[in-house]
């Protein structure tokens, strides 16, 4: 007999859209950038009490220090754990964007980056319960408040609860068009070079000073000249910071260079070619500091295993699920993956123009893609 489970999510999932998009709508208009703490905090008492408001429970807050609080719950029981990951800051200073609802969209700060895919976990998981489909495993909800500044507070909470879990599911923001599962993004490595000089009088006597400025140009096109497409590597100078005054040749200069790489071994291959850089001015002096952040998430044959099964999960609701193509956005999923256990990513609502002032979200797509969701709670 056939197992009509699914369409029953989705058949609940879209009798409750309205709500749904109320409770998208609620958390989007509380903004929350990531630098201001007071804002995003304010922002996970709203989360937090969409939580209590649909679903009866209330996650527990575990307080930073300087970047946003994260909330965490725990649900059911049994010998497997399955952890659902969200975050709920944004890019967006606050006051920047307005919210509003028009022509089969929402737009607003963090409409998919990701407060939908927030409430999307929430509504996932009451369709299960409302519908007394059993969870028959451990739930590991955490929802973080700092990822769009790499995590810093959250990171150890979330390798934490990823640890003992049989795989990660990601509400992060999805491809708009047909549902396309994120498995793989690059890795990001954060560059600074830094140049010194000489200073002088740049009327009287520029023959006399070492231009740093100038220094910082010839590397940056040798960094920027590393990007290399076989590799699928990027190197991006995206600041630059040099001299003192108009009429001095600068003795300074910096840029920070955002590198996306696939593998890490392309990322050794560009240290490499970093460690064994000259300046090329005389006199001058460079010097590359690197610091990681977020590894490459690259995709196992156990995360091959729950792409096949959410394909399975999209026949039975009637519509395909692909696989996208590598991410260079990276997530909070990068670090999970690092550690061996299975991601899939990019299952939140769907839109384009995030980190942008047209930021949206596509309303018709959103009620498949939480089917979706719940039936991958359901069954992993």
């Amino acid at each position: 007999m056939k197992d009509h489970t699914e369409q029953k999510i989705y058949s609940y999932l879209k009798e409750h859209e309205e709500e749904i998009l109320e409770d998208i709508l609620t958390l989007v208009k509380a903004e929350s950038p990531s630098t201001d703490k007071a804002a995003v905090d304010a922002c996970a008492e709203v989360l937090r009490a969409l939580y209590q408001k649909r679903l009866g429970e209330t996650p527990e807050v575990i307080p930073r220090e300087k970047s946003g609080n994260c909330l965490r719950l725990r649900l059911g029981k049994g010998e497997k754990k399955l952890m659902l990951l969200g975050h709920f800051d944004t890019v967006h200073p606050l006051g920047s964007l307005p919210v509003r609802r028009e022509g089969g969209k929402m737009y607003g700060p963090g409409v998919i980056d990701m407060k939908g895919g927030d409430v999307l976990i929430i509504w996932a998981l009451k369709a299960l319960k409302e519908l007394g489909i059993p969870l028959n495993k451990r739930i590991a909800v955490v929802h973080n408040g700092d990822e769009e500044i790499d995590s810093p507070g959250s990171r150890e909470i979330i390798m934490q609860e990823a640890r003992d879990s049989c795989a990660c599911l990601l509400a992060e923001t999805g491809l708009e068009g047909p549902v396309r599962i994120v498995t793989a993004r690059k890795g990001e490595v954060m560059i600074t070079v830094r140049c010194t000089g000489r200073a002088s009088h740049a009327g009287s006597a520029p023959q006399d000073g070492i231009n740093a400025n100038l220094e910082l140009a010839h590397q940056i096109l040798f960094l920027e000249g590393l990007t290399s497409p076989e590799r699928n590597t990027t190197l991006s100078v995206t600041l630059i910071n040099g001299g003192t005054r108009y009429n001095v040749v600068s003795d300074r200069a910096e840029a920070a260079v955002c590198m996306r790489y696939p593998q890490k071994e392309d990322c050794e291959w560009v240290r490499e070619q970093i460690e064994a850089r000259r300046p090329v001015l005389p006199g001058a002096e460079a010097s590359f500091d690197f610091r990681p952040g977020f590894p490459p998430m690259e995709p196992t044959a156990k995360t091959r295993e729950l792409v096949r099964l959410a394909q399975q999960i999209g026949e039975e609701l009637g519509f395909p699920v692909g696989e996208a193509p590598i991410r260079g956005g990276v997530s909070d999923g990068n670090y999970v993956a690092d550690m061996g256990i299975p991601v899939l990513d990019g299952l939140g609502s769907s839109g384009s123009g995030q980190h942008s002032s047209e930021e949206y979200m596509v309303i018709s797509e959103l009620i498949p893609r939480g089917a979706l969701l719940a039936g991958l709670i359901r069954r992993i």
